[in-house]
Formats: structure tokens, C-alpha cells, sequence
């Protein structure tokens, strides 16, 4: 698996993987921080509108680990860590960065490089906070 790493003033976010979700009591992240999704996303840069924006919720927050979930929304919590892996992983995560708005996003794939990865329906796509 490939991992990779996204440069920060404060922080460098390392991608863990894309993994399933549930709904109800039993979140593998159970914090909504933010939904970009309400004011219309910008399809062309998730990384700038949707991550970097997640990023920063999260670390404001004071949580290690945060991901994307349906393209547009960040969840967390504060043992988001240890849990955002409890129901295994998904193939349903997208690389978005360098696509045209014409073209579907190509399926996240562990071993291939990928840019601005995000989770489509019940799959978050996984970032860890290191400091730098």
C-alpha cells in the first residue's frame, strides 16, 4: 500500500485508506465536523474545498485522524484513530484531483498513485496528523 503525504504550515496529513462506515449510534468516526455538501461542491478541487477545509476542522479540534465520507463530508472524533477501521475496508473511495468535470473520478486503488483522495457513499478515505 502507498501512502501519501500532503504538506501543511502546522501538519502533513498521511493517507491510511479507505474504509466502510455504518450509520447510527455506531460511527467508525462519530463526529460531523463539517458538510461542504449544502453549498455545492467544487468538483474540480476537493483537495482545496473539501480536504484542506477538513484538515483544519480537525485539527482545531485537537483530533489525530479525520476523513471524507459521500465527497463532501468530514467526520472525526476524538478516538477516531482507533475506530475509523472497525468494519474493514472499502473499494468505495475516489482520486478526484486532475479529472475534468466531464469524466467520472477513476476508483481509489491501494497500490497506484492517487491525488485528493475522498470516500463516496459509507466510506470514509482516511487521513492521520502528523506534526511537523
Amino acid at each position: 500500500m502507498k501512502f501519501f503525504c500532503f504538506s501543511t504550515t502546522a501538519s502533513i496529513q498521511v493517507a491510511k485508506g479507505c474504509y466502510r462506515d455504518r450509520s447510527g449510534s455506531g460511527r467508525a468516526m462519530p463526529d460531523l465536523l463539517a458538510s461542504y455538501r449544502k453549498n455545492g461542491l467544487d468538483w474540480s478541487n476537493l483537495d482545496e474545498t473539501v480536504i484542506q477545509k477538513c484538515r483544519k476542522e480537525a485539527e482545531e479540534r485537537g483530533f489525530k485522524c479525520f476523513g471524507i465520507q459521500f465527497y463532501g463530508e468530514c467526520w472525526s472524533g476524538l478516538n477516531a484513530c482507533d475506530t475509523y477501521d472497525k468494519y474493514g475496508q472499502s473499494d468505495e473511495c475516489f482520486c478526484t484531483s486532475d479529472v475534468s468535470l466531464n469524466s467520472t473520478f477513476p476508483k481509489y486503488q491501494p497500490s497506484e498513485n492517487c491525488l485528493g483522495p475522498v470516500g463516496g457513499r459509507w466510506a470514509n478515505f482516511v487521513y492521520k496528523l502528523r506534526e511537523v
